[in-house]
């Protein structure tokens, strides 16, 4: 499966990207992994995500904002 789905909700008062409830879906065939329910701690920014999709999509990317690399652990 080729096609891949990101939903997640962005809200805080404090304006810092940190635990938001986000859902991946599809994406097999990207590399994603399925099947599990992953908590990253307060210190793993949100745009590492993105730069972990990023690449993933064949558009490798090294930072984006305040990344510190790439969550692996979405992965399979």
């Amino acid at each position: 499966d080729n096609t891949f789905g990101f939903y997640g909700c962005a809200t805080s008062k404090t304006h810092r990207a940190i635990n938001y409830p986000v859902i991946l879906s599809g994406g097999k065939n990207l590399g994603f992994r399925h099947g599990s329910h992953l908590h990253f701690g307060d210190n793993i920014p949100m745009s590492n995500l993105f730069v972990t999709i990023a690449n993933q999509f064949g558009r490798p990317t090294d930072a984006f904002a305040d990344s510190t690399g790439d969550i692996t652990e979405v992965l399979g």
